[in-house]
């Protein structure tokens, strides 16, 4: 298992991210989620079979992804969107 799979999304190494430039795999991650989708579970299905991720994985990277600059540069649009459902579930809290 120690081998990746091509395609796969690898986890971040702590301390590996270059501060201005997005890993193909954060590139990756940001054009799956700027995706529509019709229902929630074509979705979950597509981040096991297209990424190889959990979709707690994945929400997870996607979290912590969408607080770099690069990301909103890259996709603007899916930053904002992420980042202004999570300010509201914290404000629902």
């Amino acid at each position: 298992m120690s081998q990746s799979t091509p395609g796969k999304l690898a986890a971040p190494k702590p301390g590996s991210r270059d501060a201005s430039k997005l890993s193909s795999a954060d590139s990756r991650l940001l054009a799956f989620e700027a995706r529509w989708w019709r229902a929630s579970g074509a979705k979950t299905q597509a981040i096991s079979d297209e990424l190889e991720l959990t979709p707690e994985r994945y929400y997870q990277h996607l979290a912590r992804l969408i607080d770099h600059p690069e990301a909103a540069a890259e996709q603007p649009a899916v930053v904002r969107r992420l980042r202004a459902a999570r300010d509201q579930r914290r404000a629902e809290r």
